[in-house]
């Protein structure tokens, strides 16, 4: 199969470009694809490991043979996908230079509203983020890059978007040629998942390396240097104000949010650095979006001399001894948010004034503040205004906002004490207590409001506080995840138990039933067999197996019993018919007699028995069965309401999950319940659904939970590695970089 690109010339060959541009374009290409081309194999075949393993693991034959597919089909297109992945790669080296090269995104993004296919828009979200993490990583030496390629092709600074090799070219590549691949949709992000954490492994190296060549190459040698110099002497100025005609192109659309990693090359550049360079990238992005939006006149501060950082720590200080989190509002007490917060800041500055005039916020502290509001209002979006999450967080805004505006770090740094701290609260009060709803755990509540008022009562700026409180609540959580498992396992072993039994019982009915038809049995005998006997082959199944010796010498005694009976007294008979009874309760004279009647023929001259036939026969009815409870038939036949199409389709949706695969209840009030749904039996429908204590929730079978996700009161969420805190920081550094891209595709 031929693709676009597969017999173009060599990079930069039928352009204007000089030969020694074209020799090292080509060697810049080729260096390329010698690093990328063995990361692809090693997905592929880390993809076609992992799909046999869940093949393995799979909980019914459907889900298996998908897996298989899957396997197969990554089999049958490997030899097309790198050829395909490196073409798309080439094309952009051959038109990045060029006058009407395009980028590589749709023009279109963000201009109008559309429906999107889910599956579609959760692809885009994992290449998005692998695109931004990259970025976030690699920030200086995709800077240099953008430096490098230009000076090579004689251009104006070069994007990251535009580079031919950068992240977003990378994953365009990968996506052009992973679009052949048929696979299911969850298949196809795994794929992509895999992708995300090679490219995030491999990238940082490639860009380095491709650096060294072209500094070898005597382009731009010293470029490093000049850099550095360049930050240190924007971190010392004192009116940072950024605007995005103030810096450099490359700089004002670089998309990363957090300090790269420090490479050889880089050794100069220490950590703060790179967290100052990642800080002015970010207010690069929020002044571009203040300008689109034309709010530069109402952001500007108002006239005054600009607050001290040490007057600002005064304000908050005084700010976080407040233990009330609610403002008066319209005759109504509402929760403090992030812009009632910063009027009360002003106010507190304003006293702090020795002549009474407003202090202002310099322009440091209003983009922290404004992307402290940002991230705050994104998270309190999905929490329940009454809940514990939003009353933790709400305690949490002044000290965090301390930590960012005396460190910068803390938007480029995942394991910024103050992060995981924050970050650990939000999800465990999601989890553990709004969505465990009366099943939650008050002693975890009460930790958990512990830590938020010791961090709220004792942080005076050592985020060492903030760590040794995080492990403190993580040790917790340890616990609770340890006795939440062990009660899941006990009752997963008893409904696994009571399925085994179940299936058994089922199973010796059947093979009742079968003697039965075929023979004239009545009376005790019947009732014996149809109730009593049948539990004791169950049993015998169950100990050791329908295949056993064991067994299959019940089944004889099953059809010396069927047979016409005579006057004799069979003795050997007779004691295996009482040994098996005894093992379902019936013990004693009881069961000689149940066993000498089922097995001789009454004669004349037989004394009265103590009970006759017809007692024995009522008291056998009357008794209780094994696994008495429980439905003797499997769900073969679905009730009335699974009979609709989307009931059905969520049938085969729940059938299709994995053990342990978490769902969200949606209640009266649309607060959300979030049960785990530990096990179910693929044969009888029945399901084991646990709380996060691991304590069993009745909810019925999984026609039941069908017919309830049919009517929208159950749903199966997304499940995301990254914690609540991430995943809103990730979406706002996005949608800040969207912004300012089409906003410059609507400029141009």
């Amino acid at each position: 199969m031929e693709h676009p690109g597969d017999h173009q010339k060599e990079p930069g060959i039928g352009t204007t470009l000089a030969p020694r541009a074209r020799r090292l374009l080509a060697r810049v290409h080729d260096l390329c694809e010698a690093a990328l081309h063995p990361m692809l194999t090693q997905i592929l075949d880390e993809f076609d490991e992992q799909m046999f393993r869940f093949a393995d693991q799979a909980n019914n034959n459907t889900e298996q043979e998908i897996c298989l597919a899957s396997q197969r089909e990554v089999r049958r297109g490997r030899a097309d996908f790198a050829p395909r992945f490196l073409s798309r790669l080439r094309s952009g080296f051959e038109r990045f230079h060029l006058d009407d090269a395009q980028p590589n995104h749709d023009p279109r993004a963000g201009l109008g509203l559309s429906l999107v296919d889910v599956d579609d828009q959760e692809e885009e979200s994992i290449l998005g983020t692998a695109e931004a993490r990259v970025e976030i990583r690699s920030g200086i030496p995709l800077l240099e890059l953008g430096y490098r390629f230009a000076a090579l092709v004689g251009m104006p600074v070069i994007e990251s978007d535009a580079l031919p090799v950068g992240p977003r070219a990378i994953c365009a590549a990968w996506q052009y040629a992973s679009n052949e691949l048929d696979l299911p949709p969850a298949h196809r992000q795994h794929l992509h998942k895999l992708f995300s954490r090679h490219l995030l492994r491999e990238a940082p190296r490639l860009f380095e390396a491709l650096n060294t060549l072209m500094a070898a190459q005597g382009l731009l040698p010293d470029l490093s240097a000049l850099l550095a110099r360049r930050m240190h002497g924007a971190q010392n100025k004192s009116d940072k104000t950024a605007k995005p005609d103030d810096t450099v192109r490359d700089e004002d659309s670089a998309p990363n949010a957090a300090a790269p990693q420090a490479s050889p090359d880089h050794h100069g550049r220490n950590e703060k650095t790179e967290s100052t360079i990642a800080f002015t990238v970010l207010r690069n992005l929020l002044a571009q979006r203040r300008n689109a939006l034309g709010l530069n006149a109402e952001s500007t501060p108002p006239s005054g001399p600009a607050s001290t950082p040490e007057q600002l720590q005064d304000a908050l200080a005084r700010l976080q001894q407040q233990s009330d989190t609610t403002v008066l509002e319209n005759g109504a007490r509402h929760v403090r948010s992030m812009k009632h917060l910063r009027q009360d800041l002003q106010a507190q500055l304003r006293a702090l004034s020795p002549d009474g005039q407003p202090l202002a916020f310099d322009a440091d502290q209003t983009d922290t503040i404004d992307l402290m509001t940002m991230l705050f209002d994104h998270l309190g979006r999905d929490m329940p205004i009454d809940g514990h999450a939003a009353t933790l967080m709400t305690r949490m805004q002044v000290p965090m906002l301390r930590v960012a505006l005396s460190d910068p770090e803390f938007f480029s740094k995942q394991d910024h004490p103050a992060r995981q701290l924050l970050g650990s609260v939000l999800d465990t009060a999601t989890q553990w207590l709004d969505g465990a709803g009366e099943s939650a755990d008050p002693v975890l509540a009460r930790k958990l409001q512990d830590v938020v008022e010791r961090t709220a009562e004792e942080f005076d700026g050592d985020v060492q506080l903030l760590d040794d409180l995080r492990k403190d609540l993580d040790s917790q959580l340890s616990v609770l995840r340890r006795r939440a498992e062990i009660s899941e396992r006990r009752h997963l072993e008893a409904a696994q138990g009571r399925e085994r039994l179940l299936l058994a019982r089922n199973r010796a009915s059947e093979l009742v039933a079968e003697r039965l038809q075929s023979s004239n049995a009545s009376g005790l005998l019947r009732t014996m067999m149809e109730q009593a006997w049948t539990d004791v082959l169950a049993l015998s199944m169950l100990r050791w197996g329908e295949r056993s010796k064991a067994f299959r010498q019940r089944l004889e005694v099953t059809d010396k019993l069927l047979r016409q009976r005579t006057e004799q007294d069979d003795s050997e008979l007779r004691e295996e018919i009482t040994e098996g009874l005894s093992q379902v309760g019936i013990h004693g004279e009881e069961a000689e007699q149940i066993a000498r009647h089922v097995v001789t023929k009454p004669s004349a001259d037989e004394p009265a028995p103590e009970l006759t036939r017809t007692e024995l026969a009522m008291r056998l009815k009357q008794r209780q069965r094994l696994g008495s409870g429980e439905t003797e038939k499997p769900e073969s036949e679905p009730a009335q309401d699974q009979q609709d199409p989307a009931a059905q389709e969520a049938l085969a949706t729940l059938r299709q999950q994995q053990y342990g695969a978490w769902l969200e209840f949606i209640r009266p009030d649309q607060s959300v319940l979030r049960r785990k749904l530990a096990w179910f039996s693929p044969v009888t429908g029945h399901c084991l659904v646990v709380n996060q204590r691991g304590v069993r929730e009745d909810v019925g079978n999984l026609g039941e939970l069908a017919a309830m996700m049919a009517a929208g009161k159950v749903r199966i969420p997304t499940e995301r590695n990254e914690s609540l805190l991430d995943r809103a920081w990730s979406v706002i550094v996005k949608g800040l970089r969207q912004f300012a891209r089409n906003t410059a595709e609507q400029s141009a």
